[in-house]
């Protein structure tokens, strides 16, 4: 078990190694949040690659609503999302997605944390319509926000795309097959990472296939409009450009930790899982089972930003 020190930072000789880095997010002011399911935290990197937990205290459960964020429990943290306010949140294994105020509050936000066996047949859906804090997930999954305030969360169980609205009503908008990453584009098309590809979302809730990729986890958008997918399994990060023209630009497929300081699609990964770009358009990889997040600069030179092995 790893321990937080004063402010939540983690203490001199801790790491990330038992687990990775799930999802990442920036918020508006340029922090980078991540979330560790197997460490059960969530965390925030600094400009140096320094880590402080903002959330989870290492041990697996639900308390502290309502208390910090730093000594509340979590289940597996497998998203995280900012929005424009910096409320961060966090969908749990446990069903249920929390908010992270601020002033590093925690609070419910949605899921009445009720977790029926996978297997089973029915009870692990609902609540369309109403409000989120009373609606039922299985294993929701990756998170997105929009710029009007809508979060929308990945029912991986449930193979559907739900949004809740600034009001705390949730509906579902897609339903689509294991729902992963999710990511928004410049016009608020959404995207939705599945085990057999990447598929758009319309307005009208109609899902059709993108590209055709194997197991794709993360997705982001840069700046020009090129949807950048991870994908763990492949141990390669892709860019698909406004054209559809699809070109890996970091990892060479095979799982291992090289290549700083020289060409991203050079380097080698170990299962990326997570993706996020600052304002300056640098791209971000959570590369999970190095227990590092690496940087990719705008001339595609790639660096360890945060070594969670060593942190």
């Amino acid at each position: 078990m790893r321990h937080a020190g004063p402010a939540g930072h983690i203490e001199a000789g801790a790491t990330l190694a038992q687990g990775g880095p799930e999802e990442l997010a920036f918020d508006h002011a340029g922090n980078l949040y991540g979330v560790d399911c197997q460490d059960s935290w969530i965390f925030r990197a600094d400009a140096q690659g320094r880590l402080w937990i903002v959330g989870g205290t290492g041990d697996q459960g639900f308390t502290g609503n309502g208390g910090t964020a730093a000594q509340a429990q979590f289940t597996c943290p497998s998203g995280v999302a900012v929005d424009t306010a910096g409320n961060v949140y966090v969908s749990d294994h446990d069903n249920r997605v929390r908010r992270i105020d601020p002033r590093g509050v925690v609070h419910a936000f949605a899921g009445a944390g009720a977790i029926p066996p996978l297997d089973s047949t029915g009870g692990a859906f609902g609540g369309d319509g109403g409000p989120a804090r009373q609606a039922r997930f299985r294993a929701p999954a990756g998170l997105t926000v929009d710029r009007h305030g809508n979060l929308f969360v990945a029912d991986r169980g449930n193979g559907a795309v739900r949004r809740i609205g600034p009001d705390g009503t949730i509906t579902t908008v897609a339903r689509v097959a294991e729902p992963a990453g999710l990511a928004l584009d410049a016009a608020g098309t959404l995207y939705v990472a599945t085990p057999n590809g990447v598929r758009r979302v319309d307005r009208h809730g109609a899902s059709t296939a993108f590209a055709r990729l194997r197991h794709p986890d993360a997705l982001a958008f840069d700046a020009h409009g090129s949807l950048f997918v991870a994908q763990a399994d492949e141990n390669v990060v892709r860019r698909i450009d406004r054209q559809g023209t699809i070109t890996i630009v970091a990892g060479t497929g095979k799982a291992g930790y090289s290549g700083d300081g020289g060409p991203a699609a050079e380097a080698e990964l170990d299962r990326p899982d997570a993706l996020a770009f600052d304002a300056k358009g640098n791209l971000y990889i959570g590369d999970h089972d190095n227990g590092a997040i690496r940087e990719v600069d705008r001339k595609g030179v790639i660096t360890t930003f945060c070594d969670g092995r060593h942190t």
